[in-house]
């Protein structure tokens, strides 16, 4: 997975930096049309995981700030449920048997 990211900084900001789990490579993202705001799709696949992205921003005057972001890549396709709800499942609760003619199915 390549992940994409926009990163929103004040206006003054005139270069954005990131790095992904505390690596020595950094990147540099493109400012966009829109002032204050910086784009960046990574390059190489990056793991499924718990990762670390380290933002670096400078202004013009030199001066950095550094912020870090946890996240997650989960690629994993969760296989969803399909239940009878509760208030058409008549007779024994939870046996999915019904005789209502439009019962109402759960999606989870």
């Amino acid at each position: 997975v390549r992940p994409q990211f926009q990163i929103a900084v004040p206006a003054d900001v005139n270069m954005v930096r990131l790095s992904i789990d505390g690596g020595k490579t950094w990147f540099n993202a493109t400012q966009s049309a829109t002032a204050g705001v910086w784009d960046y799709t990574w390059l190489a696949d990056v793991s499924e995981g718990k990762h670390t992205l380290t933002v670096e921003a400078t202004d013009a005057a030199g001066n950095k700030t550094m912020q870090k972001l946890e996240f997650t890549i989960d690629t994993t396709l969760s296989v969803p449920t399909i239940v009878l709800d509760n208030t058409d499942d008549s007779g024994t609760k939870g046996d999915n048997l019904t005789n209502v003619n439009k019962p109402t199915f759960v999606l989870g």
